[in-house]
């Protein structure tokens, strides 16, 4: 089972364009998504003052 999700729904997740998108920003930003702690990243701030800003967005009428 475990490989079934390693080799074949993770490979499938990873090609969806939303997936591809995040991954390619990851790239451009130099960071390596296998090595991530969310606390030690330098742009981590940005994303989560850009975070905060659209769940502020789609809760405002």
């Amino acid at each position: 089972m475990l490989s079934i999700v390693w080799l074949v729904i993770l490979p499938a997740y990873a090609r969806q364009p939303k997936m591809r998108q995040h991954l390619r920003w990851l790239d451009d930003q130099g960071i390596d998504p296998s090595a991530m702690y969310y606390t030690e990243l330098e742009v981590m701030e940005d994303i989560l003052a850009k975070q905060r800003l659209a769940e502020i967005r789609r809760k405002s009428p």
